[in-house]
């Protein structure tokens, strides 16, 4: 039996990390009973308007029963048991074992090209005030 209740917002296409953090951070209230993997992942997707695939464990029966927690939290809880884990991975949240992930690296490339050019130092013109002028008057 499976019976939830969801708060998230739409989601579109084309999710920047960001955008899976941010919606991974709303409250979820759910409660599943020896449910497969796969099936619970709908549940979640609905919830967030997240894409999740199930690259490993699809078929195990899992349960979880949370209430207003965040959906990253539920989702932890839901994976842990089976030794799962969840990585963002070409624009949807994939779930795989935390073997298989933790030999996988993240590259990460920072353009740097403006902090290796030097700065040309262009001297400003001399300013200063004049001194005393002989025969002005001013009043």
């Amino acid at each position: 039996m499976m019976a939830f209740l969801m708060t998230a917002a739409a989601a579109a296409a084309g999710d920047s990390r960001e955008d899976v953090q941010r919606k991974l951070e709303a409250k979820v209230s759910i409660q599943l009973r020896q449910v497969r993997l796969a099936d619970a992942l709908d549940v979640f997707r609905n919830a967030t308007g997240l894409n999740f695939v199930a690259a490993e464990g699809g078929e195990l029966a899992v349960s979880l029963t949370v209430h207003d927690v965040s959906a990253k939290s539920a989702l932890r809880l839901l994976l842990a048991p089976a030794d799962l884990s969840a990585a963002f991975e070409n624009g949807a949240v994939v779930i795989r074992s935390r073997k298989s992930l933790a030999g996988a690296a993240t590259l990460k490339v920072y353009d740097v090209r403006a902090t290796l050019v030097k700065v040309q130092d262009f001297p400003a013109p001399r300013m200063g005030l004049l001194g005393p002028v002989v025969g002005v008057v001013f009043g």
